[in-house]
């Protein structure tokens, strides 16, 4: 998760699955309705699972929120 987080931050643009199951990203799609295609939208869709809110302050959810709720989101 925190390997995902620093790419997300670092690489925005890079394709969800070049890292992130193809499955899950089909998962996180479903469950968010609305397309996951790059890094940086898989992380927000992950949050918003978890209830994240995204600001100008924090754009991204943290590696803590995202690890606890991991497996919340994807099952």
């Amino acid at each position: 998760m925190l390997h995902l987080t620093y790419l997300a931050r670092n690489q925005p643009q890079t394709p969800a699955e070049a890292h992130i199951e193809p499955l899950e990203v089909k998962v996180l799609q479903a469950k968010v309705q609305r397309p996951v295609q790059t890094l940086e939208e898989a992380v927000v869709a992950l949050g918003k699972l978890a209830g994240f809110q995204k600001t100008k302050k924090q754009p991204l959810p943290g590696v803590k929120l995202l690890g606890e709720h991991w497996s919340d989101c994807i099952i």
